[in-house]
């Protein structure tokens, strides 16, 4: 009887390895999965953060562009205004 008590032993023993072992797999998993969504969260924020700056600097060269045509045409009024010998404010 005492061999089967030993076989017993061993088997509760190995079956508590295999239990601790699968424990820790799953664990594990849960703690890659949490790592998974931590990433694709702080991803979608960076493609949100990205998408608005671009819009931003698309909005910064338009207004780069409008003001430069406003300086060319400044600078063609006072031009004109010289070739005709008058200032551009009509005095």
């Amino acid at each position: 009887m005492e061999r089967a008590d030993v076989a017993d032993q061993r088997a509760r023993e190995d079956r508590a390895a295999l239990e601790s072992e699968l424990a820790e797999q799953r664990a594990g998993r849960q703690v890659a999965e949490l790592d998974r969504g931590r990433a694709q969260v702080a991803l979608e924020g960076e493609q949100r953060l990205r998408a608005q700056l671009e819009r931003d600097l698309e909005a910064c060269q338009q207004r780069v562009t409008a003001a430069e045509k406003a300086r060319d045409a400044a600078i063609k009024t006072l031009e004109q205004a010289a070739a005709r010998g008058t200032s551009p404010r009509g005095k």
